[in-house]
């Protein structure tokens, strides 16, 4: 995997999305180019709900990650600056599908760009990984006390609870957790490329809703509170809400279409959410834009 290459899915690109009403079928991430129907949310009883294991009950890593700093044209804040982005642009909008890993299921969100957002419960609270457009790898992992950065396979930062940067030591102090987390996050996205999506009982999102709003409020204010990532924020803002603006849209409309479902007692179909395909033009247009924003930086 390259150095990392940060989520932004352009507006030309995510503009196409608001119109499709299907979620892509899971087929190889250099390939997909049809769409399938499905329906993510369904009435009914809430399911029993297995939670995924703590960090310490995961298995060792067969390779522990390096710990290591982020490339000097990598500002320290962008790890988790995307992560956010992300989050934001989903807002409250329901996940676009489950998918079963040795009886826990995982949620999915995917934007119209190809990046993706899986949550899992555990006892400790939920768990966020974060991948870019097109890779196994995660750039970001978050729990409830901690946010793993990765970069090519290396640990480059650890942010705690309150958005303070690790230095060096503590960091490798959490190497092992850290290579757990790389580790599953990697199983978690290979086996959500296969074909047998889930659908979520509306009583368990409606249940675990609550609480990943409450983390995303939560970095809500660590970002506001943290001079350096609020400077960094500062920087990027602009060039940030055009880019997500069609993305946050299509959320917006999704959650607004399940709280009318909702309102109604859950009666009638329920709503569909729609991901759009990522074709090979619009893959080389994020790659175009992306290349350019990289040079930006590089000068700045």
């Amino acid at each position: 995997m390259p150095a990392h290459r940060f989520y932004r899915s352009a507006a030309a690109l995510t503009l196409a999305a608001l119109a499709v009403t299907s979620v892509s079928a899971c087929r190889d991430d250099s390939a997909r180019m049809a769409e399938v129907p499905f329906t993510p949310i369904v009435a009914g009883e809430a399911a029993s709900v297995t939670l995924a294991p703590a960090v310490e009950a995961l298995p060792t890593a067969q390779k522990r990650v390096t710990v290591t700093h982020a490339a000097p044209s990598q500002p320290v804040y962008r790890y988790v600056e995307d992560a956010y982005e992300m989050d934001e642009a989903f807002g409250d909008a329901p996940p676009d599908y489950g998918f079963d890993y040795g009886g826990v299921q995982p949620w999915v969100w995917r934007t119209a760009g190809d990046a993706w957002r899986m949550v899992e419960p555990t006892a400790y609270g939920e768990r966020y990984y974060f991948y870019e457009p097109g890779q196994d790898d995660p750039y970001l992992v978050r729990d409830r006390d901690f946010a793993y950065a990765y970069d090519d396979g290396r640990l480059v930062n650890v942010f705690d609870r309150s958005g303070r940067v690790l230095d060096y030591y503590e960091a490798e102090r959490r190497a092992d957790w850290a290579s757990r987390y790389y580790s599953r996050a990697r199983a978690l996205r290979q086996a959500a490329k296969r074909d047998d999506r889930e659908q979520i009982a509306a009583a368990n999102w409606a249940r675990r809703q609550q609480r990943i709003e409450q983390d995303r409020q939560a970095w809500v204010q660590d970002r506001q509170r943290v001079a350096a990532w609020r400077a960094y924020q500062d920087r990027q803002d602009a060039q940030h809400r055009r880019e997500l603006g069609a993305e946050r849209e299509r959320r917006q409309q999704a959650s607004w279409a399940y709280r009318q479902w909702r309102e109604r007692d859950y009666q009638g179909p329920p709503p569909r959410v729609a991901v759009a395909q990522q074709h090979k033009r619009d893959w080389q247009f994020w790659k175009r834009q992306e290349q350019a924003r990289r040079e930006r930086d590089r000068d700045s």
